[in-house]
């Protein structure tokens, strides 16, 4: 650590516990690094309703002060005025997304805990705006993912024709707001080099850091193989998020059948927050489908699978239960996609595969092939332990924020 501890103010556009999803275990695992490299940490998070405020303490746990600020009504179904809003914001080529996460409420509780403010770091782009309301401190970036990309992504995957030029707009609106917002920040970070290089082309004047995903290896340990059977294919995401549900219902309707062609009695289990009901629909015994929802522990779930699937056909950032199942020693099967801007290699770490039949194919294989399977396994863990450790990635944020308190500083 620095001889010199540095106070941090953070602005969160969740709640990042209980760490049970990639935003929030990022969140989570780099607060906890700083305040255990001896830094104070205050978060200001937007909580979804009153029933997150019993998740507070695991944060305090770990030594983060918390502020709460309950902000519902972020996603989920609009009201009439919600509507109105959305169509003003499109049209004055705004993001209606991004407005959503505006709180008078969080920036005035973080104005009210006074001066001493070294670093404001504002986690995921939705609490850009709220950061760069605080002023007379080093201001830092923590951006999972380019927004914008996944918003381009989805709007030429949206069906229907007023729906996907609604989804355009909201993505040209998000471009626009997404490289204004990073101008205003002494420093940001993101997950990968495809990122870092498309935000240097957004705000070529900022300086762009990359610290990778991470996951907590002192508590993923890895699991002991499963025994003989048919393969157990296990999908780890919010069931809600719409590169997530459309994944889990390409793997369901388009890969497992053919999977199921070749090994009868495969399964594909399904665990995240909060499924809807289209998801809810595809569980079927017959097809081998279990969507199973929240969980507690999801190292339990790993712990009956014989492999992680990553379906991801839309998104951006890293996807961190890629590097959690490593960590485990779960062999990973991901498309291209679901695999961009994380260290690995095809056939090294995890088997890359896109198309159902390609999908498939990479499936079957890992079951039957276990020299292979081994081997994967092996080396997937030594990858996260040598460059995707939370201790590793909260040294490189330290760096950042010292860097970005000494430029501002003028010393």
């Amino acid at each position: 650590m620095n001889e010199v501890p540095l106070s941090v103010l953070a602005f969160s556009p969740y709640l990042p516990y209980p760490p049970d999803h990639g935003g929030r275990i990022r969140t989570f695992l780099l607060l906890r690094e700083l305040v255990r490299r001896g830094h104070d940490v205050v978060l200001v998070p937007l909580l979804a309703d009153d029933r997150e405020l019993a998740q507070v303490a695991g944060l305090e746990e770990a030594g983060v002060r918390v502020e709460p600020i309950v902000h519902p009504r972020r996603f989920g179904v609009l009201t009439a005025a919600d509507r109105l809003r959305k169509l003003a914001n499109l049209a004055r080529g705004r993001s209606d997304v991004l407005a959503r996460f505006w709180s008078d409420a969080a920036v005035r509780t973080a104005r009210s805990l006074g001066g001493g403010v070294d670093v404001v770091l504002a986690e995921v782009l939705w609490a850009a705006p709220l950061a760069l309301a605080i002023d007379g401190a080093a201001r830092v970036l923590n951006a999972h993912n380019v927004e914008s990309i996944i918003a381009d992504r989805t709007a030429e995957q949206t069906a229907g024709t007023l729906r996907r030029t609604l989804a355009r707009l909201e993505a040209r609106g998000l471009k626009k707001d997404e490289a204004r917002l990073l101008d205003g920040f002494d420093s940001v970070v993101c997950v990968s080099d495809v990122d870092r290089d498309a935000m240097a082309s957004m705000a070529p004047h900022v300086a762009v850091e990359v610290i990778g995903n991470c996951v907590d290896t002192e508590l993923l340990q890895p699991l002991e193989p499963v025994s003989d059977g048919p393969p157990v294919c296990l999908f780890i995401g919010s069931a809600n998020y719409p590169p997530n549900l459309t994944a889990v219902e390409h793997f369901a309707t388009r890969v497992l059948p053919k999977v199921r062609e070749e090994l009868p009695g495969a399964r594909f289990v399904v665990v995240g927050a909060d499924p809807p009901e289209r998801l809810r629909r595809l569980a079927s015994d017959d097809a081998g489908v279990e969507i199973r929802g929240y969980v507690d522990d999801v190292v339990d779930s790993y712990r009956g699978c014989t492999q992680s699937v990553v379906p991801i056909q839309v998104g951006g950032g890293t996807r961190t239960k890629i590097l959690e199942a490593l960590a485990l020693q779960r062999p990973v099967v991901s498309t291209t996609v679901g695999a961009e801007g994380l260290p690995v290699e095809h056939e090294e770490h995890l088997l890359i595969a896109d198309g159902a039949a390609a999908t498939a194919a990479a499936g079957v294989r890992l079951h039957t092939d276990t020299v292979l399977r081994d081997r994967l396994v092996r080396d997937g863990r030594a990858l996260v332990e040598n460059r995707g450790s939370a201790r590793a990635a909260g040294e490189a944020l330290e760096r950042v924020l010292m860097a970005a308190r000494s430029r501002t500083m003028g010393t």
